[in-house]
């Protein structure tokens, strides 16, 4: 891209650090407003990869990325909280096709199907699901695809019970529980396949105690923002180079997320 064209973008992206950094209150609306103009911001599809580095250069130089990162992830743990009680409250027998209006389905789902194809999900694996929240579309969209046992891991208490209900609407409560423990303090031994969310933190501990706890062959599938995302969402390549020589595969999806397949030895 022209760099005029970029000097647009950087005010932009200056005037909503501003306008974040002015309003510490913002109200659910007008943090889905601002978290809007950012996603298309960053979907423009003339950007190529070197243009990002430049915009997420420029917002870590003027203290931006870190309150766009923040400011996202409360839009999104509130934007799936708002979704999980109209949920629970719908009345018709259409439940799973309701699950179809979320926001972030279609994503969820094809970020799904590639990790179960990566990690050679089974119906015989246990599963375990770190940073489920309140909507748990990673360990649903499971169930439904490989009859896998699932065990969602949120340290959020209201998440936790939203998400119970969820599980129990749809009677899946049998195959999906919900753990209300921050994933640091338990033993992951007894699991087959262990999925991070990419919101899931601090995510360097994390990988410590998962790794530490499983035993030789269990899957380990890890979402790692694309450079066109990490304006919205930590990047943790850094970590992920820790265990680079445990890296099977990896699969790159288009504008979001590498999954990378990490098997202890």
């Amino acid at each position: 891209m022209i760099k005029r064209h970029l000097n647009i973008i950087k005010k932009s992206l200056k005037k909503l650090g501003i306008y974040l950094t002015n309003n510490h209150s913002l109200n659910l609306s007008k943090i889905k407003k601002s978290m809007s103009i950012l996603e298309n911001i960053f979907s423009i599809h003339n950007l190529n990869s070197k243009d990002f580095r430049e915009l997420i250069k420029y917002c870590k130089e003027n203290n931006f990325l870190s309150l766009f990162q923040k400011s996202y992830e409360t839009y999104e743990i509130n934007l799936e909280k708002e979704f999980a009680k109209s949920f629970i409250k719908e009345k018709n027998n259409n439940d799973k096709n309701n699950l179809k209006k979320y926001h972030f389905y279609n994503g969820y789902l094809a970020a799904v199907k590639k990790e179960a194809s990566l990690a050679r999900i089974k119906p015989n694996d246990k599963v375990a699901f770190i940073g489920s929240g309140a909507m748990p579309m990673t360990a649903i969209i499971l169930y439904e695809l490989k009859e896998a046992s699932i065990d969602c891991i949120e340290k959020d208490g209201e998440s936790v019970e939203l998400s119970k209900k969820i599980i129990k609407k749809l009677k899946y409560d049998k195959y999906i529980k919900v753990i209300n423990r921050n994933a640091i303090d338990l033993n992951f031994s007894k699991y087959s396949v262990i999925l991070l969310a990419v919101m899931s933190k601090p995510k360097n501990n994390l990988m410590k105690v998962v790794w530490k706890s499983i035993l030789p062959g269990t899957r380990i599938v890890y979402r790692l923002p694309n450079i066109v995302r990490q304006a919205l969402y930590e990047d943790t390549s850094n970590v992920i180079n820790t265990y680079r020589k445990f890296e099977k595969k990896r699969v790159r999806r288009k504008g979001s997320s590498t999954l990378i397949l990490l098997v202890k030895n």
